[in-house]
């Protein structure tokens, strides 16, 4: 697995897109420069997460996932929630850098899901949607 060098990383302010080009903050978080996708499995598989590229002059926050044909999947943060495919020499020299994961972050994301799962399962189990027992 390729490894990335640990550069200083830097709180900054995440800038998403939306569909119609408008610029939102999205979050703030800590971005650490790169230059090149880190990956997996002799290079083929990128490091699915969240990155900062250099979109029409202005630095902007995506999604960026493995396709199976070898493109990546490009989803624009504030924007649409399908995702483009592009090919990877297209993305790549665009990347100032990468978002640092934020594991406190992530659990919270974690048990707000499972709460907002709960909620969605207590809703929907009422008397008037009952339908007998198999």
């Amino acid at each position: 697995m390729a490894r990335l060098p640990i550069l200083k990383t830097r709180t900054t302010e995440l800038i998403g897109l939306t569909t119609d080009g408008r610029k939102l903050l999205w979050s703030t978080g800590e971005v650490q420069p790169i230059d090149a996708f880190e990956t997996t499995d002799g290079g083929r598989w990128i490091k699915s997460g969240h990155y900062v590229i250099d979109w029409e002059g202005h630095a902007i926050t995506v999604h960026c996932g493995n396709m199976c044909d070898g493109q990546v999947s490009l989803q624009f943060m504030c924007g649409k929630m399908s995702s483009d495919a592009v090919p990877r020499a297209f993305v790549e020299p665009m990347l100032p850098g990468v978002v640092v994961r934020d594991p406190e972050a992530e659990a919270d994301i974690l048990v707000r899901i499972r709460q907002l799962t709960k909620d969605l399962q207590q809703r929907r189990d009422v008397p008037h949607r009952q339908r007998g027992r198999i």
